[in-house]
């Protein structure tokens, strides 16, 4: 990648230039991109994973917690490809209104 995403390598309704992205660490020939979806003081979004040379993205997992610094509730595991663990919120409808998120691993 060259450092800016194309429209056509998202999934279909996800614009780059209306989401806020954290690149997880990623030791693998594919990219984890966390997309913020809900920007309040509640923040959360969606992990997508790309091909091997990071040119196209497709959704991994919805909901996936984040906080206002930027750190996403995702992680890895060293030597067990393709396991990885997450926090998501399991409220995202109800979390939008009140603010409160309902948190559970996945």
């Amino acid at each position: 990648m060259n450092g800016r995403l194309l429209s056509g390598s998202l999934p279909p309704g996800m614009h780059s230039d209306s989401h806020a992205c954290v690149a997880p660490t990623s030791s693998t020939k594919s990219i984890f991109l966390h997309t913020t979806v809900n920007e309040v003081s509640t923040p959360w979004g969606h992990i997508l994973k790309s091909n091997s040379n990071g040119t196209y993205f497709r959704l991994s997992l919805e909901n996936v917690n984040r906080n206002i610094g930027g750190f996403v509730d995702f992680q890895r595991f060293v030597r067990l490809d393709g396991i990885a663990m997450a926090i998501i919120v399991a409220n995202p409808v109800e979390a939008a209104l009140t603010g409160r998120k309902a948190l559970q691993n996945a």
